[in-house]
């Protein structure tokens, strides 16, 4: 166990009025290393009552700073790929190759479709995702570790591991023989050009703002002057019915915001 011998006096000291936070934080981190902080803690907490929680893994599929599961990924291997066609298919000049402006500018212009990625090859693709992943892996550790998260990165797991996958298959597959497993319907954000549906951070991209036409249709009351508004002309079935049923009685209520 951790002692500290010192005294409340000798653990009180004065603090630099131009004291460097990122050479703070270096002291610390370097103090968590020589102490080896998250294995003594687990040693420390050998035959006490077990203490179990879930943690989802961090994404290593890009960058600190994404939280889209798999979608950065989908832009690193699309840039990839892109590069690559530019280059076999020689859509750019040599001199144009040169210019990385130039490159990253045909890249954002050029759309893959399904059938690009099939002539690329599936395993290929797949490697190239892996790779990615392995790539982005050490960066996250460091970060991790600085955040003062302790995980054992090396006995970790990621989502492209086939054990795990196969532990999401076990876990259906009890779901399957307790009858809790159903078919149902509902609405799903599809992509045509890759006949794959789309997650909720994919079709919030194709979102912007437009100028439209909106149309207003009024119509009178037979009892007063007064006009009924609506923008929603779809309904206009609706409201020739409703100028049509003469049984049919309406509240009319003013409402004060």
């Amino acid at each position: 166990m951790l002692q500290n011998n010192n005294t409340p006096q000798q653990l009180l000291q004065e603090v630099d009025a131009n004291i460097s936070f990122p050479q703070e934080e270096e002291k610390v981190l370097a103090f968590w290393k020589d102490i080896d902080a998250f294995k003594t803690s687990v040693k420390m907490s050998e035959g006490k009552k077990p203490y179990s929680f879930y943690d989802g893994p961090p994404f290593a599929t890009g960058r600190f700073g994404w939280d889209c599961h798999g979608l950065p990924i989908e832009f690193e291997i699309e840039k990839i790929l892109k590069r690559e066609m530019i280059e076999s298919q020689k859509l750019l000049s040599e001199e144009d190759m040169k210019d990385e402006q130039k490159v990253k500018e045909k890249i954002a212009s050029m759309t893959l479709s399904r059938a690009d990625i099939e002539n690329y090859g599936i395993a290929r693709y797949n490697e190239k995702c892996e790779s990615i992943v392995m790539k982005y892996a050490s960066d996250w550790e460091e970060i991790i570790t600085r955040l003062g998260r302790w995980i054992d990165f090396k006995n970790d797991y990621k989502t492209m591991n086939f054990s795990f996958m196969e532990s999401v298959w076990w876990v259906f597959k009890q779901l399957w023989d307790k009858g809790l497993v159903y078919k149902g319907v509902r609405v799903m954000p599809y992509s045509t050009g890759c006949t794959t549906p789309l997650s909720n951070f994919e079709v919030a991209q194709g979102y912007k703002d437009v100028q439209d036409t909106a149309i207003t249709v009024a119509f009178p009351i037979i009892t007063n002057d007064e006009r009924f508004k609506d923008t929603s002309f779809w309904l206009g079935p609706l409201h020739h019915g409703l100028c049509q049923v003469t049984w049919l009685s309406v509240s009319m209520k003013t409402l004060t915001m």
